[in-house]
């Protein structure tokens, strides 16, 4: 029976063996991510009213299982969002990112083996970390200034995964780089009719049925023999494998020779070419969503997807070819709750791991260190220049009102669309008429759930929480000036303070408490302060009355003679009931 609990467990927990915090039992929704050499992490919808929610605090963990197949992994939480209707969206990162926080010496190594036996024991602190892998590699790495251990893992030039190459799995303390992480299960599908509602992100658009090779270089002065263009008798050669259409390849081979090739050279080079790149096979990256196709023809087709583990292979046949190719399972979503897949995707596993996190020259994909606004930023180029397909249609045919970007040529099938027209600019998800939870009306408003910027100047802002800081976004503060520019407030990592003048303020933190400061001398004299219960001060001036232990109380008193002149100036000390 597939585990469905999630608990929760002390950020400084490191067994996972007991039921830690509790079970989170409300979640209403709780999917993991993971992808080979990628991003591996947790999204869960929770309600505030929720049981344990005040205890879902960040760093603590979030204990769950990755895939039907694997132990239960913890996952650290690094984002919690604002509520929305009462729900908070938890963000978690498994616990291997925690090796960004280990720092490493410069150390050197010649196989994978004694890679990561030095690495660990190069690093700065104590390392709960252990290595393992099924492979024997023999090169040599070395680093050359302080790293974090997950860069050098994988994500930088030089580093373990780019020397060595494998497919990480991380399960708990335990990191592991496998020759091949998964296995051939025996599932196999077909590519083609029945898998048309399936996102299919590359087809047989790069696939080549032939080649036309050639070698040109233009004839010298001195020799008309060392130029001039070498082509086969044949012209075209073929590739291997029946097809219903023809496309060529024009492949130029010039640069593959430091002289002038024979026809025979010119061939070997095109054969060996053809045989390299595999330019006749198409390369696959299917994503199969199983909730879109539960009620589907389609489903039946692609059903077997569900015993596959990530790493694993699939038979892909093109019919239309009349070949047959691997594609790996390069990425999983798994559904917590309901014990099974969400979607998988098929294609080609990265180069690197996505995330690892280093201040250093060397280009490293950093995720936990970013601001939140860097990070959008990075998304955003991700979405942007990482996208294929979709469709431009121009709409209506007659007398064109508007542009649409749409993942389907039709209005009617398709789901995620872009609308533009006099009215502004809107994305929906939900087809064509909406509703538009992303926006730019003519009227000069934009809707969106979330908007992140470097700075912004606005007269009015309205809403319900106003969050300034947190892990990601560093320390937030809040200014307020007066009409003169002065400095009258200020809230951040100090705390609350308000200035008077002449270098007086008021500070309100978890240091000083209530208290009151003459920012005259240096350091700052404490004039007036709160100790739980007790009020202290220096000096105090009272214009009316002090009353004590609610029974007495001193009050001013003058006397005057029948003159009106004084004649007693002082204070009484009179009961409360008087």
């Amino acid at each position: 029976m597939v585990d469905r609990i999630i608990r929760l467990y002390d950020a400084s927990e490191t067994d996972f063996i007991s039921t830690g915090l509790g079970s989170l039992s409300d979640a209403m929704s709780c999917v993991v991510t993971e992808e080979i050499n990628g991003p591996f992490e947790l999204e869960m919808k929770y309600p505030i009213s929720g049981r344990k929610f005040g205890e879902l605090l960040f760093r603590n963990f979030v204990y769950a299982k990755p895939n039907p197949y694997a132990n239960a992994q913890p996952f650290r939480i690094y984002g919690i969002s604002k509520p929305m209707n009462g729900i908070v969206t938890v963000n978690a990162q498994h616990i291997s990112y925690d090796l960004a926080d280990i720092t490493v010496a410069p150390f050197s190594a010649t196989s994978i083996v004694s890679a990561f036996t030095n690495m660990k024991a190069a690093s700065d602190i104590p390392c709960p970390f252990e290595f393992w892998t099924d492979k024997s590699t023999v090169a040599d790495m070395a680093t050359h200034i302080p790293l974090n251990m997950r860069s050098i893992l994988g994500g930088i030039d030089g580093s373990i995964l780019d020397t060595y190459r494998g497919e990480y799995e991380f399960d708990g303390y335990t990191v592991k780089l496998w020759n091949n992480r998964g296995t051939d299960r025996g599932v196999s599908i077909r590519y083609g009719k029945n898998l048309t509602s399936l996102k299919q992100e590359e087809n047989i658009s790069e696939v080549f049925t032939a080649v036309r090779p050639y070698w040109y270089r233009e004839v010298s002065e001195t020799s008309s023999e060392d130029g001039g263009l070498v082509e086969l008798p044949e012209k075209i050669v073929s590739i291997e494998g029946a097809s219903d259409y023809i496309k060529v390849l024009p492949l130029d081979l010039t640069n593959e020779f430091d002289h002038k090739p024979t026809v025979i050279e010119l061939r070997q080079a095109t054969e060996e070419y053809i045989n390299t790149h595999d330019i006749g096979v198409p390369k696959v990256s299917l994503d199969v969503s199983f909730a879109n196709l539960a009620d589907t023809d389609d489903y039946a087709s692609v059903a077997v997807l569900e015993r596959v583990s990530l790493g694993d292979t699939v038979d892909v046949e093109f019919p239309k070819l009349g070949v047959m190719t691997t594609a790996k399972v390069i990425k999983t979503k798994y559904d917590v709750l309901a014990g099974k897949y969400e979607s998988i995707e098929l294609g080609s596993e990265k180069a690197n791991l996505v995330t690892s996190i280093s201040v250093q020259e060397k280009k490293i994909e950093e995720k936990t260190s970013k601001t939140e606004l860097q990070s959008a930023i990075a998304t955003a180029a991700s979405l942007i220049t990482g996208n294929s397909g979709g469709y431009v249609v121009t709409y209506p045919v007659e007398q064109p009102q508007e542009i649409l970007i749409m993942d389907s040529p039709s209005i009617n099938t398709a789901q995620n669309i872009w609308r533009w027209n006099s009215g502004g600019l809107a994305f929906s998800s939900n087809g064509y008429a909406g509703p538009f939870m992303t926006a730019i009306t003519a009227d000069g408003k934009i809707v969106a759930d979330f908007i992140l910027a470097g700075s912004m100047s606005a007269n009015l802002i309205k809403g319900g929480v106003l969050q300034l800081g947190s892990r990601l976004n560093q320390n937030g503060s809040l200014e307020v000036y007066d009409e003169t520019n002065r400095l009258i407030s200020s809230l951040d990592k100090n705390g609350l303070r308000m200035y008077g003048t002449d270098g007086f303020y008021l500070s309100v933190n978890p240091e000083d408490g209530f208290a009151g400061f003459d920012g005259r001398t240096s350091p700052p004299s404490k004039l007036f302060w709160v100790n739980e219960d007790e009020f202290h001060q220096k000096k105090s001036v009272v214009e009316e009355e002090i009353t004590l232990f609610n029974k007495m109380k001193f009050i001013p008193v003058t006397i005057r003679d029948n003159n009106n002149q004084i004649v007693n100036d002082g204070v009484a000390l009179v009961s409360v009931a008087t």
